[in-house]
């Protein structure tokens, strides 16, 4: 790869792209227009915005104690004691000694709806006609009780009957109403505990023996920090995609509607160069796009926060943001943007308009925008687990340096920027592949029709199904999972409901739709899920590799599961499930959890589809595909996490051996030895021994395997390994051709 080349094919896409209208307006000049815009009508707007006054309707006013009055004397607005003169002003109070003749206690709720639907009031509130006696009587009670008069009295056999509040929660202004009303109404009950404690000769105090003082130790500078750390990273890293992506769609599906990319690909530059060019420029627009939506945000919040401060009498303590959070967001800029136009352009590489490749915008935005929003959660720190996630930690380091937690930032820095650069490699490798693709560099624009669509997938089916229908299926069998767990909301709570819910979910709704799509769109079923012999050896050797490799399986659950802890609400539901797997008896319990998934799963991820993304050409995309949607399907992340591993090691058994059943065999057998696990403490003690020299036993009680069984056994995985990987490699059509195309000198 020549570097001068990758030079030119920059100079050349920047120097285009600077020519271009659209991008000058839409990546330079809109950040600088769009937050002083916003924040100039915001201001505008909110000399507007009037406080609205709430109407409420007071029934049954004689029913009131005089002692402690509610409302004054004329009874048209609350007592001083219990409002202030501002909330005062926004109360428009009708009154009413009792309830009309119309109305009776039982009819009282839906005229009070119409009354509020009608928008005559916004808050009814309803005081029983014997509201007044029974507290007296309750006041009473309590005199007696404190002078020991009576002393069987029982305060808890009077009941004060309530005031009601009506309201519509449908409503805004009657919310509101609610809480302004509420406040007033604890007041006035906090004053009538007052006098009834005044009257019993309790001292007041009693009602209320101390106060909560709050103390905010933070900095004025730590507060402006935390509240920046959230904004700051966001809006960057939003804009930052955003301004890798129009010109992405530009440098490849508007290179195809010029005619240009085919000079382009005719030059003496390699492909990877080609990519590796376009890439450079893209990241270009992207770092300045996000810089001027930062200067502009920056400044313009700073001097809206101040007018606001201004207008509201309320002092806001934000502030311009900090120069070192500047500083950070522009060494975070590199990898990120980097990240992003190489994602920007693999997925531009599909469109073939830039009318399409504005659509595609869409699923990038959604894939990012959970990782970069769980960074705002309150909860959500930087720890090992999050700093692992892609965008998510580099997010949340962000966030650490600008409320700047050097020394917790420092702890992380090497995980989040190993996870940045291991995506930006692979998103780098997926742009060069898409280039490298004939079939997505130069497809038409073409109109869908459903119907010849359906007829040409029927009558021109593969002996294997197609990239496009092993995905479908596989988001199929997503989506069947998803609401499975919703209409299984409930654990089941004996050992048939297990078996009866795990072989609908396997059988039924997994294994069904898989064949259905094999027998209608593939040719050949058999071939696509693998279905022949291979040597036996092949066969033992995948039962050996299940069993001397499932001592590390189970040490990289422990470790995930440390990462990731289980949720405190997810252990008793699986307590409970491993309580009845162990009350039924072991045979059964392999032969459900065991045999059952290994075959259908098999049948499914490293049948179907497998055998549709090897369609792509490449094989390791193609494991980690199925792989991934293998692990997704198992609903919990620790599980996901592990079978997505546990995936990659059984696909590259179905590509080595070409058949479904080594597969099957160390699926089996990993499962049965997971399931036999739990049957440990039942070992008699004859051979208790044996149990000795593999496991070991935590102060849980919990068995675990020895280092040296570990080590002996990934001793024996390796070399088992071995005699796969010196298996000849049986390749596709389509894999062949990829392959020659990436190696031309091997086919000369």
């Amino acid at each position: 790869m020549k570097w001068s080349n990758i030079k030119l094919i920059f100079l050349r896409e920047l120097r285009d792209q600077l020519r271009d209208r659209r991008t000058l307006l839409t990546i330079l000049a809109l950040p600088l227009l769009l937050y002083p815009l916003l924040g100039m009508t915001y201001l505008q707007m909110a000399q507007f915005l009037k406080t609205s006054p709430t109407r409420i309707w007071i029934i049954g006013t004689d029913n009131l104690p005089e002692s402690v009055p509610l409302l004054d004397s004329g009874k048209k607005t609350f007592h001083d004691q219990h409002t202030s003169e501002s909330l005062e002003s926004l109360l428009e109070i009708t009154v009413a000694k009792r309830l009309p003749d119309s109305i009776t206690s039982k009819n009282l709720a839906s005229h009070a709806r119409q009354e509020i639907d009608a928008e005559n009031f916004e808050v009814i509130v309803y005081f029983p006609n014997d509201f007044v006696t029974q507290l007296e009587i309750f006041h009473e009670r309590v005199a007696d009780y404190r002078r020991e008069t009576d002393s069987s009295a029982k305060l808890e056999q009077i009941e004060v009957p309530a005031p009601t509040i009506y309201i519509n929660t449908a409503k805004d202004k009657s919310q509101l109403g609610l809480h302004r009303v509420e406040n007033i109404l604890k007041k006035w009950r906090q004053a009538l505990v007052e006098a009834s404690f005044r009257d019993s000769q309790i001292p007041v105090q009693a009602g209320n023996p101390f106060d909560i003082k709050t103390i905010d130790v933070a900095k004025t500078a730590s507060k402006q920090a935390a509240i920046w750390g959230k904004i700051l990273p966001f809006f960057v890293l939003v804009w930052a995609l955003a301004g890798a992506f129009y010109p992405a769609v530009d440098l490849c599906a508007g290179e195809k509607e010029r005619g240009t990319l085919e000079t382009l690909l005719c030059s003496p530059a390699d492909r990877r160069e080609i990519v590796w060019g376009k890439m450079i420029t893209i990241m270009v627009f992207s770092i300045i796009t996000a810089l001027l939506n930062l200067l502009s945000l920056g400044i313009t919040g700073a001097l809206v926060f101040s007018q606001i401060s201004q207008l509201s009498q309320t002092p806001l303590q934000v502030g311009a943001p900090p120069l070192h959070a500047i500083g950070w967001l522009l060494v975070a800029l590199v990898p990120i943007s980097a990240l992003f136009s190489a994602l920007a352009l693999s997925v531009a590489a599909f469109a073939r308009s830039t009318k399409e490749g504005q659509y595609y915008l869409m699923p990038l935005l959604l894939i990012c925008m959970p990782l970069m929003t769980l960074s705002m959660l309150p909860n959500v720190e930087l720890e090992l687990g999050t700093s692992i996630i892609p965008i998510t930690g580099m997010m949340l380091l962000l966030r650490t340096v600008v409320e700047q937690q050097y020394l917790t930032a420092l702890k992380f820095v090497v995980p989040v920027l190993s996870v940045t650069a291991l995506c930006c490699w692979l998103a780098s490798r997926w742009a060069i592949a898409q280039f490298n693709n004939e079939s997505v560099l130069f497809n038409e624009s073409e109109r869908w029709n459903l119907r010849l669509w359906w007829r040409q997938l029927i009558h021109k089916r593969g002996e294997t199904p197609t990239v496009g229908v092993a995905i479908s299926c596989g988001l199929l069998l997503l989506i069947v999972r998803f609401f499975t767990n919703f209409l299984q909301a409930e654990m089941p709570d004996s050992w048939s409901k297990i078996v009866s819910s795990t072989l609908l979910l396997h059988v039924g709704l997994m294994l069904g739709p898989t064949l259905l799509f094999a027998f209608v769109l593939t040719r050949r079923p058999s071939k696509t899920f693998l279905l022949q012999t291979t040597s036996p050896t092949a066969c033992l050797l995948a039962i050996l590799l299940a069993v001397t490799l499932h001592p590390l399986v189970m040490q990289l659950t422990t470790l995930i599961q440390w990462v990731y802890p289980m949720s405190p609400e997810m252990l008793p539901a699986l307590q409970s499930l491993e309580t009845l797997m162990r009350e039924a008896r072991w045979w059964q319990v392999v032969l459900l959890m065991a045999l059952v998934p290994a075959i259908g799963e098999e049948l499914i991820f490293r049948g179907f589809l497998l055998s549709g993304f090897r369609r792509l050409g490449n094989i390791w995309f193609a494991m980690i595909l199925s792989s991934l949607f293998f692990g997704i399907i198992h609903g919990i992340l620790q599980q996901s996490m592990n079978a997505f591993v546990i995936g990659l090691i059984i696909s590259y058994l179905a590509i080595k051996t070409s058949s479904i059943i080594p597969c099957v065999l160390y699926h089996l057998t990993h499962n049965t030895l997971s399931v036999l696990h739990l049957y440990l403490d039942s070992v008699p003690d004859s051979r208790r021994w044996l149990l000795e020299q593999i496991f070991y036993q935590d102060k849980q009680q919990v068995f675990h395997y020895q280092p040296t069984f570990i080590i002996v056994a990934s001793l024996v995985a390796v070399g088992v390994m071995a005699y796969y990987v010196r298996r000849p490699l049986h390749l596709s059509p389509a894999e062949s051709l990829q392959r020659a195309i990436q190696h031309p000198s091997d086919h000369d």
